[in-house]
């Protein structure tokens, strides 16, 4: 399985000066001399080679990801990939529901590393080695396990990942042309104190994004957005829920109360009864009206979303 099928389509402080000491004086540093013969250099290679050899032989993953001398130092020294954390245990096997879980680890690892770059465009020797060594470790269980089973987990860990991201910049992430990122990224909506993008572009262009997939969107990206957004939707409702009985909109969970909101939007009710889970067979052009509403109540603020589930009537505002 390749990177495109997993549908992503890382000193000794100074002494304090007394009061009657005086002005601090800077020290006067000689740069030391530090020469290396052809021979000790030719030596010191060598072992380094020698070095990352040996730890790609206990972990074939590894290959290509080891460390690079410069001078003295090694840059891109990552345990994990290329040093002894990185070596496989034959002594140990893994069942079928441990190597899922070690999916959903470097799946996260992954979505930690993209949406950082995103966000920052920053990377480094750390991040440019974890990311392959990680898609490598998913596709060689995918190998094992098959291809269903790991494309769950990567969906699973991704549904997830969305709803603890920040809403406005995981949509134009996950979503966005490369057009649209590149509006995104921008000098001119770049903060110039923090090098991040300004406040209010996300949201605008989020916005751009989620109308662009609603009107032209393949039906695949329509309903991936939508249960996307209805499951954040899910998440921030049930934090006010006192609990109960509850209603399924596209196998998401909603507190029932949510329930009047979801049949005025001419939805039919498939179990009238009040004391019963109700589990709707929707459209997505249905779920996109219901979307709308909740939209319409988040709105008029958070008190407005805890009294849709709260049961509760919000006091009319001094305006009207």
């Amino acid at each position: 399985m390749s990177d495109d099928q997993l549908n992503y389509d890382p000193d000794v402080p100074a002494s304090s000066p007394t009061e009657n000491s005086g002005p601090v004086q800077e020290p006067t540093l000689e740069p030391e001399e530090f020469t290396i013969t052809d021979e000790e250099l030719k030596t010191y290679l060598s072992a380094i080679e020698e070095q990352q050899k040996s730890r790609t032989e206990c972990n074939p993953d590894s290959e290509g990801l080891g460390a690079i001398p410069a001078g003295p130092c090694l840059i891109g020294c990552v345990d994990e990939v290329n040093g002894k954390s990185a070596e496989e245990i034959p002594a140990f096997v893994p069942t079928r529901h441990e190597l899922i879980q070690l999916v959903k680890y470097w799946i996260k690892e992954v979505l930690d590393l993209d949406f950082w770059w995103f966000l920052s465009q920053t990377t480094g020797s750390t991040e440019i080695r974890v990311r392959p060594f990680a898609i490598r470790r998913i596709n060689r269980i995918a190998d094992a396990v098959g291809d269903d089973q790991v494309r769950k987990a990567v969906r699973d860990v991704t549904d997830e990942y969305a709803q603890k991201a920040s809403r406005d910049e995981w949509i134009v992430f996950q979503y966005g042309t490369a057009e649209e990122e590149a509006f995104y990224h921008d000098d001119d909506n770049l903060d110039n104190r923090n090098g991040f993008v300004k406040a209010g572009v996300a949201g605008e262009l989020a916005s751009k994004v989620v109308d662009r997939i609603f009107r032209e969107g393949t039906p695949e990206q329509q309903e991936d957005l939508l249960k996307a957004e209805l499951r954040r939707y899910s998440c921030i409702l049930r934090r006010y829920w006192p609990g109960g009985h509850f209603i399924q909109l596209f196998g998401i969970d909603f507190p029932c109360e949510v329930k009047p909101l979801v049949l005025k939007t001419g939805v039919d009710d498939p179990a009238p009864d009040p004391d019963r889970n109700t589990f709707f067979k929707l459209s997505v052009q249905q779920g996109k009206s219901i979307l709308a509403a909740l939209d319409e109540v988040a709105r008029k603020g958070e008190d407005a979303l805890k009294a849709l589930v709260q049961g509760k009537r919000l006091k009319p505002s001094k305006a009207s």
